[in-house]
């Protein structure tokens, strides 16, 4: 995978971690960024590796009650996980499908 796709799809993940799951909390707050860089690349690797969202929905989930400790929220954790997943593969299938941008 391209650096630039790849580096496309980490930040679709990261930036929807922290606005839409945000299990603790920290988007509008004062805490420092990239709270679940982490779970982020965690996430897209499972994409990457050819999982499913189920797979998805796993990895955030043992990150929400595992790793934080949280009671979590399936529900939300699952929508996004689907729109994660949607997400990176929209992306991929994009960039794929795009003109090369190299001249000769």
């Amino acid at each position: 995978m391209a650096r630039k796709l790849a580096a496309k799809c980490r930040m679709y993940v990261r930036e929807l971690l922290e606005k839409e799951w945000d299990p603790i909390g920290v988007h509008n707050s004062d805490w420092p960024g990239d709270e679940y860089g982490e779970y982020a690349i965690e996430a897209f690797g499972v994409i990457l590796r050819h999982g499913s969202v189920e797979d998805v929905v796993d990895c955030l989930w043992q990150a929400e009650t595992g790793a934080m400790g949280l009671n979590g929220d399936r529900g939300k954790t699952e929508m996004i996980a689907r729109k994660l997943y949607d997400g990176v593969v929209a992306i991929m299938k994009a960039e794929s499908t795009a003109p090369n941008d190299q001249t000769p």
